[in-house]
């Protein structure tokens, strides 16, 4: 550290660097506003202060006083803001101080830019408020001060003049008055007391000669305080704090939320965090999902009929009578849309089903169109343009005309995955890197997500890191959930909840899933893989119990529920010509089995995921199924086998011995540069994906490619589940107390 030579005085004052006496830059980067200060000579300044406002009232304002200090010169002050500030117009406040008293102001503007310090120049000039008024006097110990006007250059603002002894007739000062007895000053009554002066507090006390009580000198609180009620508090923006760091504080029922608690973090209540609730947005009149809307954003089911102008068209939402049959208005509605038109008897010649049954043009006047074998675009043989036909490689049918599947390059297609460079299609060879330029095609391999970084050598480098987490167990764990990050369920050979205050754990063995629709309304799932005979566990709040399954179910795997009422659990065990899958259905009451509704009669079913009860995804060693709330048909045929899948925004990930699978409206193969099959997958966020497997893989997709995450175990993960910023990894067991539970924090 740099020191300034005898009799230069340097020192750090609250949020910026003031250089006594002495010149003085930045030393080192950041966000703030480095200020040149100028000043009169003539005017009688001593100590600055600074105030900084915003143009946005969310950001500011930020006042930051100084200390008291002696100014000769034009002084460089560097101002250093929070990154809150980035990208608003600041305006700089300066107060100049004679005494204790206002005597000069500047001001000046500038943009805060990020990590960077904005050089800006203030000239103080005389001007200011007036600090007392005439006729005032005060005590400064037993000497009396008086209320006057400024001295040359201060525009004649009135200010507190230069303390003068008592005379010898009245010696004692209280309150302004010189008398020959000592009088206590008003509201000073008990030595101790305390009252509020400018942005500090003063004492009441004998701080004289004499034995009557006065206030003392103010005492001036922190930069991040004010003073209430004669005590420096905490300050929040301006005024004390709502509450104390640890405090917490009920929520107002929001929908179907209930029994919210808010806890107080930095001087602020936080997010609310519900014993009850939320839950995936249902058609039924309520608020699901707390946002304050009744059934949004839902995915709403096909009408029965979908020939003609009717293919699309969705059901209606009818609140608390939930999804309504389309009738003639849906229809209607929905062809209009489209440019079309729906008609209850069909009476149009326009090449089109308008009323839904199946035949194009029925009136005997209409010519019948026919585009059988011929190109996209060609004459129907009635004038008009066929809407199907043939097309290029490469290209499809769109409206009549041939358009590229993917993308155009001048006049080619380009194929999927491909780019276009300089006119041609190319297909980019990005290997091991994830960001950066491609070394083939020269086009971007990606980009790193908030708070990654593009290393040298094209690896998103992340700050966070994969720590063993410290459990009540080295058992295997084969599934976690749970409702945040401090309130997590982990279960394999045992159950283990992670809460406040620390673990409960309750007994059970085979565990394979887990799901909730809330903290006290958690269910697990799995089986004995000795007999394949499968079987459910249920904690409604207190305690963890065995629940009757039908006959003959098979070993389970996976559970997911669009509701307490709405529950899904699927599994499968060796039959005599091979695998059999199992499925199970629980509608609040009871559990169904209902194996003959899905699309396979052999294999087993390892994962499910949904996010509403007319979209749910299944993941089995014959591909992927879908269920639209009506029947459950394949999505995605495959002979080798996927052991989990989840999903975020449109997109759904599937994860197993044959590698990734990647759905954004149709599926594809995504190469994870591994041969070790991955048991778990969790999405932060779309294209944010995380899977872990066999010896110790964690692997991130991020910018466009798989690449490896650092974890201290080289055994097998099976599960991965996460919340906010938080993910939890567990897998395989060891001999002696370590735990297979592994935490992530994002930065």
């Amino acid at each position: 550290m740099s020191r300034c030579p005898t009799p230069c005085l340097c020192g750090l004052i609250a949020l910026f660097a003031l250089a006594q006496g002495c010149s003085t830059s930045p030393t080192a980067p950041g966000t703030g506003i480095f200020a040149t200060v100028t000043f009169d000579s003539s005017l009688a300044v001593d100590q600055l202060s600074f105030e900084v406002r915003a143009d946005d009232e969310a950001v500011g304002p930020e006042r930051v006083p100084t200390a008291p200090m002696i100014l000769h010169s034009p002084r460089t002050v560097t101002l250093l803001l929070s990154d809150a500030w980035v990208g608003h117009e600041a305006t700089v406040l300066v107060n100049g101080w004679a005494r204790g008293e206002g005597v000069a102001k500047g001001t000046a503007m500038a943009i805060v830019k990020p990590d960077e310090l904005v050089k800006i120049s203030i000239a103080l000039e005389a001007g200011c408020d007036d600090g007392c008024q005439m006729g005032q006097a005060r005590c400064v110990g037993d000497d009396v001060s008086r209320c006057e006007a400024g001295q040359a250059g201060q525009v004649g603002c009135l200010v507190w003049g230069i303390a003068k002894p008592c005379p010898i007739a009245a010696p004692f000062c209280s309150d302004g008055v010189c008398s020959a007895q000592c009088e206590d000053e008003a509201g000073c009554d008990t030595v101790g007391k305390a009252r509020c002066v400018g942005s500090g507090y003063a004492l009441c006390g004998a701080h004289d000669s004499d034995s009557c009580l006065e206030w003392g000198a103010p005492v001036l609180c922190k930069l991040d305080e004010l003073c209430v009620s004669g005590a420096c508090v905490p300050a929040c923006n301006g005024g004390p704090c709502p509450c104390e760091d640890g405090e917490t504080q009920s929520c107002e029922e929001a929908g179907e939320c209930k029994r919210g608690t808010r806890l107080c973090e930095d001087g602020t209540f936080g997010a609310c965090v519900w014993a009850v609730g939320p839950t995936p947005e249902i058609c039924d009149g309520l608020d699901n999902d707390c946002n304050g809307a009744t059934d949004d954003g839902l995915i709403a089911p096909r009408c029965t009929e979908q020939r003609g102008v009717c293919a699309g068209a969705t059901q209606r939402c009818g609140g608390f009578q939930g999804w309504q049959p389309c009738d003639t208005a849906d229809f209607q509605g929905h062809a209009m849309s489209r440019g079309l038109t729906y008609e209850v008897t069909e009476s149009s010649c326009d090449g089109h089903d308008n009323d839904c049954e199946g035949d194009i043009d029925e009136p005997a006047s209409c010519c019948k169109p026919t585009c059988e074998g011929k190109a996209c675009g060609a004459d129907d043989g009635c004038g008009g343009a066929c809407q199907e036909g043939s097309c290029p490689v490469n290209e499809s049918c769109e409206q009549g005309a041939c358009g590229c599947v993917d993308q155009i390059c001048d006049s080619a297609c380009c194929k999927y995955g491909e780019v276009c460079t300089e006119g041609a299609c190319c297909t980019p060879n990005c290997v091991l890197r994830a960001c950066g330029d491609d070394p083939v095609c020269g086009s971007s391999c990606g980009t790193c997500f908030s708070g990654d970084f593009c290393a040298a050598d094209g690896d998103c480098v992340t700050f966070g890191t994969w720590d063993r987490f410290d459990s009540p167990t080295n058992d295997d764990v084969h599934a976690i959930w749970g409702t945040s990050a401090s309130d997590v369920w982990f279960a394999g050979d045992g159950i283990y909840h992670l809460r406040e205050g620390g673990w409960d754990r309750y007994y059970a063995s085979g565990l394979q899933g887990i799901w909730g629709s809330s903290s006290s309304d958690v269910w697990f799932v799995g089986g004995s893989s000795m007999t394949d005979d499968g079987w459910i566990f249920h904690y409604d709040g207190s305690d963890v119990t065995k629940v009757e399954v039908p006959i003959g179910t098979d070993l389970l795997y996976g559970i997911w529920g669009s509701s307490a009422s709405d529950i899904w659990v699927v599994g499968g065990a060796p039959g005599y010509s091979g695998d059999v899958p199992e499925l199970l259905h629980y509608d609040g009451s009871s559990w169904t089995r209902m194996r003959d509704k899905l699309p396979w009669t052999s294999g087993r079913v390892y994962g499910i995921w949904g996010n509403s009860a007319t979209n749910i995804w299944i993941a089995s060693t014959r591909g992927i199924g879908h269920y639209d709330g009506t029947n459950w048909t394949e999505s995605h045929a495959s002979s080798e086998g996927y052991y989990a899948i989840a999903g975020a925004g449109g997109e759904v990930w599937a994860v197993g011995y044959s590698g990734a699978l990647r759905y954004d409206g149709s599926w594809h193969a995504e190469d994870t540069g591994i041969s070790d099959t991955l048991e778990g997958v969790w999405l932060m966020a779309p294209s944010e994906v995380w899977a872990v497997g066999r010896s110790g893989q964690i692997m991130r997709y991020a910018g466009g490619r798989w690449h490896y995450q650092i974890s201290s175990m080289s055994r097998d993960y099976y599960a991965i589940w996460g919340q906010g910023k938080t993910l939890w990894a567990a897998g395989e067991g060891s001999y002696g107390n370590i735990s297979p539970i592994f935490q992530y924090v994002a930065p």
